[in-house]
């Protein structure tokens, strides 16, 4: 996510254009999950042992 947000501010200080949102939301839909330990309705939601996996390669 930290990646693609460099990218888009390189993007704009080139002159280029901001990203467009997401089909159906009102953001830029950066296919992250958020990491809890319950579901919640309408969101990707992570174990923190996946995310840990994840992140961390372990």
């Amino acid at each position: 996510m930290a990646a693609l947000g460099v990218d888009s501010i390189a993007k704009l200080a080139r002159g280029g254009s901001k990203p467009s949102v997401t089909q159906g939301k009102d953001f830029f839909d950066t296919g992250t999950a958020l990491v809890a330990l319950k579901g919640y309705s309408g969101v990707t939601v992570q174990s923190p042992t996946d995310a840990a996996s994840a992140c961390w390669g372990s």
